[in-house]
């Protein structure tokens, strides 16, 4: 396959900010035409809403209903429909947006309050978290890992270089001496 084949068979994200402007020009012609066109320009801008969401906010989603607010002013509960309004196969026979929620809601599903938002933001921050402190935790056991494997090293090379300085073994008492308060040493820096 050739380098061209290849990134032609990747899939392209679209860029944030084109998102953002194409969302906007849709919710324009939307709230201008509704009456006129019915809900594709709803389900249009909800179409880019969930590519953003999925491409851009991946498991950040109180972040994509923040940056929604930002960008185009409308409620989670709006967004939220259009999103689903964009799942929705038959927008023609929907009368309007509420009706949409009604039918792209699976039975038994979770109901979306105003407060969600808020707690889904508490628990992303909560979540991430939790990741940092797991991390962490694995730098202390690798530090601790490593201080661990500094005093072996220390003790194989002060045990060596005993036999060397030795009195025994033709070394000096001062030798000893002075190979202990480097071994002390070091193993006090470990």
């Amino acid at each position: 396959m050739t380098a061209v084949t290849e990134q032609d068979a990747k899939e392209v994200v679209r860029p944030l900010k084109l998102l953002t402007a194409l969302i906007k020009t849709d919710i324009e012609h939307g709230d201008e035409a509704a009456e006129r066109a019915g809900m594709e320009f709803y389900r249009l801008a909800g179409a880019k809403l969930a590519e953003a969401k999925r491409d851009h906010f991946a498991g950040h989603t109180a972040e994509f209903y923040a940056w929604a607010d930002r960008n185009f002013h409308k409620s989670q509960a709006r967004i939220r429909a259009w999103v689903q309004l964009s799942g929705h196969d038959d927008v023609k026979s929907l009368k309007s947006i509420r009706e949409s929620e009604g039918a792209a809601r699976k039975p038994g599903g979770s109901v979306y309050r105003p407060w969600t938002a808020s707690v889904d933001a508490i628990a992303e921050r909560a979540q991430r978290e939790a990741i940092r402190l797991g991390e962490e935790l694995t730098r202390k056991q690798e530090r601790d890992a490593e201080a661990q494997l500094g005093r072996r090293l220390i003790d194989i090379g002060y045990r060596v270089l005993a036999k060397e300085l030795h009195p025994d073994k033709g070394g000096s008492k001062d030798a000893m001496a002075r190979l202990g308060r480097v071994r002390d040493r070091l193993r006090s820096n470990v």
